[in-house]
């Protein structure tokens, strides 16, 4: 994805010279706040918590149908806070070992299908749930409650959604016994960890400043764990750079421009969707905020479009990524998650269009 960006971007220089207009281009709010998240979730990482709590949450798992409800809803409610990507990172694997410890492989694709659609309409609650809704809510200047207001609903919806599905898929359900291995929490890593979210929160209340926020988790970092500061993947925020030098340029050029709005006019969340399918949604949502102020069909548009096919939401691809290399064929793989992606899409554009 870094390459495509960096593709479109020195294409965009051919069409409107470098100039200082550039550095205008640039979100710095969404940067500073991608940066500081992903240093916060690492430290969660280290600390234990995540694997602490599945397992605790597992071992009330008595059924099979149980256990597959809990893995997708740990991916649902997760992703609004750890992001779409982390949640699928922390629990993908997970998944794989369980279901092989349990003797359940065979539910694997259907469970991993599920946990991912799970994680990508989640992370649609929180302005942290994933990199579009950070962009967007910093560019329009959204108010807590106007994109709770906004994304509530939809939540809402696809997680009846989730359960409904679940209960179809997973109607044969069978007793089980699983052997959880206790795992501890490092306190102090956790305490850490949520001082820095803490910091991350305060500028999402914007309480702080992103600038403030970002140099107070820098530098408690450096002060306790200095290699965090490493972990944070540069390749995203240097997508994210790539698209908005890209879509700043589009803005200049006038004939674009036009074309664009008039596409747009009515059709935001319709155009948002279908654009995610092809080039993704955090893409999507950068290049088409440039061209209209309906923030709210804008925002949902994106969150709905990462839904379809496996680039719509590159945290997608983390789940085939997984699968493959535990020995799984995507062949195999790929027809139900079609299938079922485009199923959960199609109904919400139809109940969003009624």
């Amino acid at each position: 994805m870094l390459l495509v960006s960096l593709f479109f971007a020195l294409l965009s220089l051919f069409f409107v010279p470098p100039s200082r207009e550039y550095f205008s281009y640039i979100d710095t709010n969404t940067l500073l706040l991608l940066f500081s998240l992903m240093v916060v979730v690492k430290t969660f990482e280290d600390s234990g918590a995540f694997l602490a709590i599945s397992n605790k949450l597992l071992e009330k798992s008595r059924s099979t149908r149980a256990l597959f409800l809990w893995m997708i809803f740990l991916c649902f409610f997760s992703s609004m806070i750890l992001t779409n990507d982390v949640a699928l990172i922390a629990f993908v694997p997970f998944t794989l070992l369980l279901l092989k410890q349990a003797h359940l492989e065979t539910y694997a694709i259907p469970l991993l299908i599920f946990e991912t659609i799970a994680a990508n309409v989640g992370s649609a609650f929180t302005p942290i749930g994933n990199p579009q809704n950070i962009y967007l809510y910093y560019f329009y200047g959204f108010s807590l409650e106007e994109f709770f207001q906004t994304t509530g609903p939809l939540t809402l919806v696809t997680a009846l959604l989730l359960l409904a599905g679940s209960f179809f898929v997973f109607r044969h359900s069978s007793p089980l016994a699983l052997s959880i291995t206790k795992s501890n929490i490092k306190k102090e890593t956790l305490l850490w960890a949520l001082l820095l979210f803490i910091l991350c929160l305060l500028s999402i209340f914007k309480l702080f400043n992103t600038y403030q926020s970002f140099l107070g988790v820098t530098i408690l970092t450096l002060f306790v764990k200095p290699k965090r500061l490493i972990s944070v993947d540069f390749s995203l925020l240097l997508t994210f750079v790539c698209f908005f030098i890209f879509s700043g340029n589009l803005q200049n050029l006038p004939a674009f421009q036009e074309m664009i709005q008039n596409l747009l006019k009515g059709r935001e969340l319709l155009v948002t969707a279908l654009l995610s399918q092809g080039i993704s949604n955090v893409p999507a949502a950068i290049l088409l905020s440039k061209f209209t102020m309906a923030k709210n069909a804008l925002l949902l548009g994106s969150n709905i479009g990462g839904l379809g096919t496996p680039v719509a939401s590159l945290a997608s691809l983390i789940t085939i990524r997984y699968f493959s290399k535990g020995g799984g064929e995507i062949k195999s793989f790929l027809l139900p998650f079609f299938r079922w992606n485009f199923a959960f899409l199609a109904f919400l554009l139809i109940f969003y269009s009624i």
